[in-house]
């Protein structure tokens, strides 16, 4: 894990899933205006909600929960990862 305690909220990196909801939206319009580097993890990156949040300044990832491979890439280099979205059934990768 990385050491995150020295950093300043511009320097560190948080995943939303579900950024393109409406809580989400809300989230990384009041994370980007405080400077927060996020990135938005979104099953069509070409959508109209996901580039609304583009366009404040969130970053876009295409993927989705169910794609064990693409959520790890996500995740990759991330201080935080947070869902935004409603609960959902067990994603067919997920173990315990």
């Amino acid at each position: 894990m990385t050491d995150v305690t020295n950093r300043t909220q511009t320097e560190h990196r948080i995943l939303l899933t579900g950024g393109t909801g409406q809580l989400g939206t809300a989230a990384v319009k009041v994370l980007c205006r405080h400077g927060w580097q996020v990135w938005v993890l979104t099953r069509n990156p070409a959508s109209d909600k996901a580039q609304a949040v583009a366009a404040v300044g969130a970053t876009l990832i295409g993927g989705n929960l169910n794609d064990r491979d693409a959520l790890q890439a996500a995740m990759s280099g991330m201080d935080t990862v947070s869902s935004m979205g409603p609960p959902r059934k067990r994603c067919p990768w997920w173990s315990h």
